[in-house]
């Protein structure tokens, strides 16, 4: 009975998830394929050791559904961009971390060309402050009081064509700026989307951005927390009506860092470049609840 009903809720839970079109608040069911994924092989196992061959025919079927949803990504071998002309890091700092030495470290370490940080609290302002040799270019968005946690800023190693911040009715906290790099023009985007708890609101903010990249004349990469997975169906809207297509580099989990490689992608890079010209990876445990991603772009 129990391996029963366990069978049913996960099939419910699969169902639902490919039924965010429709219904936007069902749509978070649809970010935790990997979960069911797994899952699903716990049932099916344990469904054959007792002998319930009905049982475990119905939740290969569910398995079977949660793998091929995954199987583009997993198949999908880490790339990496061809001498890359510009590396971009960006981080979820985690309002509360504590870890601003482990964060400080990494970014230098690293030495990316852009960084995209959201959740600025005030102890992450002051923090900051002491990257100003690296970094001494700053476009930032902090005044989203009392939200604290929806501020975003982008730092950048050299001076950059124009940047800004979007400021418009639903928009999400977005700062921009257009870089040169080799002779081209790129926009990078740092940008953190409503967690999913919110879908209405996060379907506006979707709805916002990719209005904006549509206006742009250059390249286009948007980084940050987007709270989405790339196989739910507002990620699918995003990269329609901005089109642009996430970077390659497998599923990468980010969140929640402490439990990766059991988490879910939530942090992420899109582009309109060629797919073979950026490659995307998970960097370092730094204290945050959030892994960074590194982004590496061939222009």
């Amino acid at each position: 009975m129990l391996l029963n009903g366990a069978g049913v809720g996960l099939t419910i839970a699969t169902l639902g998830g490919f039924l965010g079109t429709a219904l936007p608040g069902l749509d978070i069911f649809a970010h935790f394929r990997v979960h069911y994924t797994l899952a699903a092989l716990v049932l099916v196992a344990v469904a054959l050791r007792t002998r319930a061959r009905k049982t475990a025919a119905g939740i290969l079927v569910v398995l079977a559904i949660n793998a091929a949803t995954l199987a583009p990504y997993v198949s999908v071998m880490p790339a990496q961009a061809r001498t890359p002309a510009l590396t971009l890091v960006a981080l979820n700092l985690r309002i509360d971390n504590p870890e601003t030495d482990r964060v400080l470290a990494f970014l230098r370490r690293e030495n990316a060309d852009v960084v995209v940080l959201s959740e600025i609290s005030p102890h992450w302002e002051e923090a900051l402050k002491s990257l100003a040799d690296v970094y001494p270019h700053r476009v930032d968005k902090l005044d989203c009081r009392p939200r604290i946690n929806c501020s975003v800023l982008m730092l950048a190693k050299a001076p950059w064509q124009d940047a800004g911040v979007l400021r418009a009715e639903d928009a999400p906290p977005l700062v921009w700026a257009r870089v040169a790099r080799n002779g081209r023009d790129v926009t990078v985007i740092g940008t953190h989307l409503m967690w999913p708890f919110a879908p209405r609101l996060q379907a506006r903010q979707v709805e916002t951005l990719a209005a904006f990249v549509r206006r742009l004349d250059t390249p286009v990469v948007v980084a940050g927390d987007l709270n989405l997975t790339p196989w739910s169906a507002l990620f699918a809207r995003l990269e329609s009506q901005a089109k642009l297509r996430r970077a390659k580099g497998g599923i990468v989990q980010t969140w929640p860092a402490g439990l990766v490689p059991f988490g879910i992608p939530i942090d992420h890079a899109l582009t309109d470049l060629p797919p073979d010209a950026v490659a995307l990876r998970a960097g370092p445990d730094v204290g945050s609840d959030h892994l960074p991603i590194i982004v590496d772009l061939r222009l």
